[in-house]
């Protein structure tokens, strides 16, 4: 009898572990092929944390909910509600808005890395609200007399750098795609005479508000994942012309060099001598130009998951 109890019990357990195991194995263990949207990798993140997560804003289901962003939570519904109010039908418009993004609900969860712990109907809502409200930014920013007296965003300077800078975190963004659905929807309620594509109003924010330099001519833009993949390709496209105009050899990377043999040190200029290279330090401040180590870690996170075979910005 102790024997039926001992070889039921062993039973019991092997089932217990057997599902277990059978249910971490139905588990999707991969990165979608689609994903886009990366987790800033834990290394980083040890160096410094405060670079590469949001401080006032954020934008996408990572780092929603978090109670530092009551606050600003509201600004975005208030942008929501404003850009919506332009519509004869507010209250259609808002449906509208919700379907277009409930049909790319699932591919746009394949965007980002990780599960994510919202259901359809949460995702969606982050995706709409935090969606219109890039894009009116994006159009008050082209129109700026449509920036009303009292908009905190464009009447305080510190809270419009702490968005800019929010805009260009990694974690920090929604899929190219649900932009472009929300804004083609909404095409007709600008009120302010912007006619123009979504990646020029893209284009015209990060050159007049970020001060970062992108190319005024460029070849398509294929494959757009989200607004700082648009930033990257842009940056990158304008490389590759420079390279085709100007014929020269690419230098070698510093770590091509020191396997060659060649001693790298601090210096107040360039030279090199005896197998001995003097650089000058290269000084990034992190308030000025966040947007380096971001697009570093998207280069190498574009790289792993073969989302294109771009050139990398730096080596």
């Amino acid at each position: 009898m102790a024997e039926n109890k001992e070889d039921s019990a062993a039973i019991d357990i092997e089932g217990l572990v057997y599902y277990s195991i059978k249910a971490q194995m139905s588990q999707d263990l991969f990165t979608s092929p689609n994903c886009c949207i990366f987790k800033t990798p834990t290394r980083l993140l040890e160096l410094n944390e405060k670079a590469y997560v949001p401080d006032a804003y954020s934008i996408g289901p990572f780092h929603h909910g978090h109670p530092k962003f009551e606050e600003t939570e509201k600004i975005k519904i208030k942008y929501l509600k404003g850009f919506i109010s332009r519509s004869p039908s507010p209250e259609t418009m808002l449906r509208d808005l919700i379907n277009s993004v409930k049909h790319v609900e699932r591919e746009a969860r394949e965007c980002y890395a990780g599960p994510i712990g919202y259901t359809p109907d949460e995702f969606i809502t982050i995706l709409v609200i935090d969606g219109c409200f890039i894009i009116e930014l994006l159009r008050k920013s082209a129109c700026k007399k449509a920036i009303e007296h009292n908009d905190p965003l464009f009447t305080t300077a510190s809270m419009f750098g702490s968005l800019s800078r929010d805009l260009m975190l990694l974690e920090n963004q929604v899929p190219w795609m649900v932009l472009e659905r929300l804004f083609n929807l909404t095409g007709d309620l600008t009120g302010n005479n912007v006619n123009a594509s979504l990646i020029e109003l893209v284009k015209y924010f990060v050159s007049s508000d970020l001060w970062i330099k992108l190319p005024s001519v460029h070849p398509p833009i294929q494959e757009m994942k989200h607004i700082l993949d648009v930033i990257r390709k842009l940056m990158v496209s304008s490389i590759e012309a420079g390279e085709r105009q100007i014929d020269w050899t690419p230098l070698p990377s510093a770590t091509s060099l020191v396997e060659a043999g060649v001693k790298i040190r601090s210096g107040e200029s360039i030279k090199f001598d005896n197998g001995v290279l003097d650089i000058p330090p290269l000084v990034i401040h992190e308030k000025k130009n966040p947007s380096f180590g971001i697009l570093s870690v998207l280069n190498n996170a574009t790289q792993i998951v073969n989302l294109g075979s771009l050139p990398m910005l730096c080596s």
